[in-house]
């Protein structure tokens, strides 16, 4: 489905290692096996989020899966700045309400 563009995988450590085996041979050799012989194609970027580790139902990341990924760690935000986007975004929405209460 991703075909020439971008493939975003949620919780990629919840793979099972035969789907992080099939997942790593579409990465590495950009193709595809479908059942009855038919071979696709698959260019596409993939962006993978993951759970900690010690969070329970996760896989350890086979070591030639992990090796084609970059880690970029995104760190929680703290207290003053959800507050910020939790003030911005009903902000955002109290416009949008007041909006649509003034079409009616």
């Amino acid at each position: 489905m991703a075909h020439g563009g971008i493939l975003i995988l949620d919780e990629v450590n919840r793979l099972n290692p035969y789907s992080q085996a099939a997942l790593l041979q579409v990465l590495q050799e950009h193709y595809v096996f479908i059942r009855g012989g038919f071979k696709i194609r698959s260019d596409f970027l993939v962006i993978a989020t993951s759970n900690p580790a010690e969070y329970s139902g996760v896989y350890e990341l086979s070591e030639a899966l992990a090796d084609r990924m970059k880690v970029v760690e995104i760190p929680y935000p703290d207290k003053d700045l959800l507050k910020s986007i939790l003030s911005w975004k009903s902000s955002l929405y109290m416009e949008h309400l007041a909006l649509r209460l003034l079409m009616r």
